[in-house]
């Protein structure tokens, strides 16, 4: 933790500021280079990940994801789509948290509404067990990003004064 960060180890906001503050102050002396930057993150390690991932979902259940998926389906037919796995155009099927809950719906022959405790329990594992792999595999996500970093870099390299 740097110097500048004031009280508790884990207050991550007073973290962040400091931070920003110190970024602030590097920035502020000398003269800024062409795209240089800098990242600056705080890993809470996976198991407070992990809880705060399934607290967020289970948020989510509790203030209406699944009335919401449900209307998206009677608009979209997100379940229609999720038994012809070619046709599935629609961003919902793709999307952690939602997806789970439309293929437990396609598979067990039932309405979003109508799934029942079983139903729910295992979507809700199978959508946690997705988004834990994706934030686990920090790799992947890294490399994405990266890969789409250089390209828009390499697209808009900058001619710089004298070049």
């Amino acid at each position: 933790m740097p110097s500048t960060a004031p009280g508790h180890p884990h207050n991550y906001d007073a973290i962040l500021n400091a931070l920003v503050r110190r970024m602030a102050r590097e920035a502020g002396s000398g003269v800024a280079r062409p795209f240089e930057f800098a990242v600056y993150g705080v890993d809470r390690g996976e198991a407070e990940t992990d809880r705060r991932i399934e607290t967020a979902l289970d948020a989510q259940i509790r203030h209406g994801l699944l009335e919401e998926i449900a209307e998206l389906d009677r608009r979209d037919r997100l379940v229609e789509q999720a038994r012809r796995p070619r046709r599935q155009r629609n961003v919902v099927s793709h999307t952690h948290g939602y997806r789970e809950f439309v293929l437990a719906a396609a598979s067990t022959g039932k309405a979003i509404a109508e799934l029942d405790g079983a139903d729910l329990a295992a979507a809700r594992a199978d959508a946690l067990g997705h988004i834990w792999a994706t934030s686990h595999n920090g790799g992947y996500l890294d490399a994405r990003l990266s890969a789409r970093a250089d390209r828009v870099f390499q697209a808009q390299r900058p001619v710089l004064p004298g070049q």
